[in-house]
């Protein structure tokens, strides 16, 4: 296994052609970080509808009292951790779609440098 691979923020990587880029994980890291702080903060300050609004537990109370429809007492603390768990898996796929976007458009920019060595010197020219 690849301990690189474990970095929060990033590593290097090669593309299929062979060529060498700087790998992100750092919108996974990112957002599950943010998911688990703004669920951190729901339970921290119970009074505060400003985090709550941002938890799908929260979402789900209020659809229910739109709906004016209530569940058994029993079951509030299976969804809560219910609600916990599908924020985190949610933001943590949001990132890894996000950062799968960033290595494509690298690995595609380090197979073109690698092509014509000399676009890197174009592209600095026109800034």
């Amino acid at each position: 296994m690849n301990i690189s691979r474990l970095n929060p923020i990033g590593y290097e990587a090669k593309t299929e052609k062979g060529n060498t880029y700087k790998k992100s994980n750092a919108a996974k890291t990112g957002l599950l970080a943010g998911a688990v702080l703004i669920n951190a903060a729901t339970y921290a300050f119970p009074k505060n509808r400003i985090s709550k609004m941002f938890t799908t537990g929260a979402l789900v109370k209020e659809i229910a009292k739109m709906c004016k429809k209530t569940g058994p007492v029993k079951f509030n603390t299976l969804l809560e951790v219910l609600g916990v768990a599908g924020d985190l898996v949610f933001w943590y796929i949001s990132g890894a779609m996000w950062d799968k976007s960033i290595n494509k458009q690298r690995a595609a920019k380090a197979d073109e440098l690698a092509q014509n060595p000399n676009a890197a010197a174009q592209a600095v020219d026109k800034k």
